[in-house]
């Protein structure tokens, strides 16, 4: 108690900086004062320059409100924070994307993976493609908005080329789409010819061939998956 009341002094006064008032918000946690002590932490967080330190004491703010206070949207807004202080911070997107998915928020969920793909661009191509992957899963099968899932996984391809998962699921949304139809079929002739087991490809390329009413393609479809007893 004595330790909690010379750090609140020196808040009072402007004399604590960010390290004294994280002690002081653990000193709180200790006694079971979370809500005093998440008021403490965010001052810490204001009064921290480094990047890195500030996106965590946002980040334990956001677990302090979530675990502790009970307040999941202001939860979300402390995760935000951390992420605009250090986008690497990507604990605290899950955290946004578990608590909002648990909620079924699905247009709020939408708006933080726009806000964090724009945070991204600093990121290597691999993160920035999870959070593409993750958008346009998010739009094919919460949001029915396929023209939004055709274009992020769109980007997944150009940014890691060549993962079949990502091919396959673009071919699979395209080919929903008349307008996009030749690159469906352009998709799953790459997938015919890299899989071990191309019969599914080959059925969709049949389907697809024959809504284009390239009959002789269709036939060729046929033969073939004959010949790989399909």
């Amino acid at each position: 108690e004595r330790a909690i009341e010379a750090l609140e002094a020196a808040r009072r006064t402007g004399d604590a900086d960010a390290k004294m008032l994280e002690r002081l918000g653990e000193l709180m946690l200790r006694v079971g004062q979370a809500a005093r002590a998440v008021t403490v932490f965010e001052d810490a967080a204001r009064r921290t320059e480094e990047k890195t330190a500030q996106a965590r004491l946002w980040l334990r703010v956001g677990e302090l409100y979530e675990k502790s206070i009970g307040h999941e949207p202001l939860a979300v807004d402390k995760y935000n924070a951390a992420l605009d202080a250090n986008p690497a911070c990507l604990d605290a997107f899950a955290n946004i994307e578990r608590l909002l998915s648990l909620r079924g928020a699905w247009g709020r969920l939408e708006e933080n993976y726009r806000a964090m793909i724009a945070r991204a661009k600093t990121l290597g191509p691999q993160s920035q493609a999870t959070l593409w992957r993750g958008l346009g899963s998010l739009y094919r099968s919460k949001l029915d908005n396929l023209d939004g899932a055709i274009v992020a996984y769109e980007v997944v391809t150009k940014l890691v080329p060549g993962i079949s998962a990502d091919v396959a699921a673009l071919a699979e949304i395209s080919a929903q789409k008349p307008e996009k139809r030749s690159q469906a079929i352009a998709l799953n002739l790459v997938l015919a010819q890299q899989s071990d087991n191309p019969v599914q490809p080959i059925r969709a390329l049949r389907r697809l061939f024959h809504a284009d009413q390239q009959f002789d393609s269709v036939y060729v479809m046929c033969h073939t998956l004959e010949v790989l007893g399909a």
